[in-house]
């Protein structure tokens, strides 16, 4: 089990997490997805999942524990991103 947490604006966060519930792309499994294909998804999850009330919630500086369990779910925190 592993632990993180990260403070914000609307307190901690406090994520733990199982093998059993562990997001099933780890790094080497993503390392060998087509990059355009890999990106594709990571866009449609984003306007499928994260997009909902979004001017509301950047005006809030808000970003709700579903939304960081969804990502989560989905694999990508903790993504590298490139600086370019």
């Amino acid at each position: 089990m592993r632990a993180a947490t990260a403070g914000g604006r609307g307190g901690a966060i406090s994520i733990e997490q199982t093998e059993a519930d562990a997001p099933a792309a780890r790094p080497a499994e993503r390392a060998a997805l087509d990059p355009a294909e890999f990106l594709r998804a990571i866009r449609d999850f984003a306007a499928a999942e994260l997009n909902g009330d979004i001017v509301r919630r950047d005006r809030e500086a808000l970003f709700e524990r579903a939304r960081w369990d969804a990502c989560a779910r989905m694999g990508i925190l903790g993504l590298p991103i490139s600086s370019a």
